[in-house]
């Protein structure tokens, strides 16, 4: 029963949950405290004393299967936990990480101020209507990155970019 006990961790299903109860206030935070908890959970399941070698002149077929899916039970533990890692690492990007164009992407896919055509215009980001509204990119940039945590926090719409998603699998 050992070996369930280090699979199922507590403090990673507390961060977990807390992640999951976010509020697009305190996503960051949460964020990082997530990352924080995995980055010692697998490094636990990395420096795990090796599960017993099995001698296998002296071991049954039994004791040997059983040594042996506590191997797998391990490395497959590493791998999602390594994939959660990834996922949370872009997200937490996706929130801190913003540029004029990607907020001119955000405003676009999320409709801002009811207009899907906005653009990067100099310094100032612009609806495709000048009586729409525009902002300097340095004010676009925190509405986007306000925008981007609460469209994940209510609706889990991610803004992930292409290398992220490589090494995060599929989007939230």
């Amino acid at each position: 029963m050992k070996i369930v006990s280090l699979l199922i961790n507590e403090d990673v299903a507390r961060a977990e949950r807390k992640f999951d109860q976010a509020t697009a206030d305190n996503i960051v935070d949460l964020c990082r405290e997530y990352l924080v908890v995995l980055f010692e959970y697998r490094s636990h399941l990395t420096n795990l004393p090796q599960i017993p070698e099995v001698n296998f002149a002296e071991q049954s077929s039994l004791g040997r299967t059983l040594a042996e899916q506590s191997r797998m039970a391990v490395t497959a533990a590493i791998g999602v936990t390594e994939t959660a890692e990834d996922l949370v690492e872009a997200l937490l990007r996706s929130f801190t990480e913003v540029s004029a164009s990607d907020a001119v992407e955000t405003f676009n896919r999320l409709g801002h101020n009811g207009s899907s055509d906005w653009n990067l215009d100099g310094s100032l980001v612009r609806a495709g209507i000048p009586s729409d509204g525009s902002m300097t990119d340095s004010d676009a940039i925190e509405t986007a990155k306000r925008l981007r945590r609460e469209a994940y926090v209510e609706q889990r719409i991610t803004f992930l970019k292409s290398s992220d998603t490589d090494t995060a699998g599929a989007p939230a």
